[in-house]
């Protein structure tokens, strides 16, 4: 013969807590932010009153499932010097631990940016670059990242 215990009322308390407790585990797990382990920053072109920057950042995801980044904005600066920023045109999907390269064209004011570019491409000088963004997720989660190095020098023939 089998005996099954009914819970009384704090058993059925403690059970609905349990519940509520675990589904709200599974509902609200932020997801762990985009890594951006990878960046390429080069000058592409001086046409004036512009200057067009390729930068590649290479996106890591650290969860499990899927994400979806909806926006991505950047801003460049040059040796010290904001010199434009850049916007993801479409959405891009980070495959569950994956990595995606991401392309942006940043369109700097040739004012802001002449000095720090002309320096470099006329000396043999690296220029420094810093690049701060922020990535917001498809459920609106957002995280800020921050990248810097330095663009190496064109050597003269």
């Amino acid at each position: 013969m089998t005996h099954c215990m009914v819970p009384g009322p704090l058993g059925k308390l403690l059970l609905g807590a349990l519940a509520l407790a675990l589904a709200g585990c599974a509902t609200l797990q932020r997801p762990l932010a985009p890594e951006v382990i990878a960046t390429r920053v080069s000058v592409v072109e001086v046409r004036l009153p512009e200057v067009r920057v390729a930068v590649e950042l290479t996106v890591r995801n650290r969860n499990v499932a899927a994400v979806a980044v909806d926006k991505l904005d950047v801003s460049l600066a040059l040796a010290g010097v904001e010199v434009g920023g850049a916007t993801l045109v479409e959405s891009v999907t980070l495959p569950a631990y994956g990595e995606v390269r991401v392309p942006l064209e940043v369109r700097a004011d040739a004012s802001a940016a002449l000095a720090q570019v002309g320096a470099a491409l006329g000396s043999a000088q690296p220029l420094v670059y810093d690049l701060r963004g922020t990535f917001r997720l498809a459920d609106g989660t957002e995280f800020p990242f921050r990248r810097h190095g330095s663009v190496p020098a064109r050597r003269r023939p």
